[in-house]
């Protein structure tokens, strides 16, 4: 799996300046194409529909909550931490915020 994720980031810049340099920019889309016809074949061979259920689903907006704030908190804290220095105020109550957040979501 690694090896996958991977190959994307490693292949991608190289083939997208390969077909800029030797075509127009509009074949950066082309290549797409038959990627996508296979995956619409392979959905429509292998993935059965599926039946609704009569149960319904409830959403957790107390976890869902807490874990946007915690996330939320926890990226502008990386990014005010880098602008203002991470012992600044307001930077260390973002710090402190995200951990509540993420205590909270896990009691939950």
């Amino acid at each position: 799996m690694v090896g996958v994720v991977t190959a994307g980031p490693l292949i991608g810049p190289t083939l997208g300046g390969f077909l800029l340099d030797t075509m127009d920019w509009r074949a950066i889309f082309y290549v797409r194409v038959p990627f996508i016809i296979i995956g619409i074949i392979l959905t429509l061979l292998f993935l059965k529909e599926q039946k609704a259920s009569n149960t319904s689903s409830k959403i957790d907006w107390w976890g869902a909550v807490t874990l946007f704030g915690s996330l939320s908190c926890l990226t502008l804290f990386i990014n005010l931490g880098g602008n203002m220095g991470f012992a600044s105020a307001p930077v260390l109550l973002l710090a402190g915020a995200t951990v509540i957040f993420l205590v909270l979501f896990i009691v939950r």
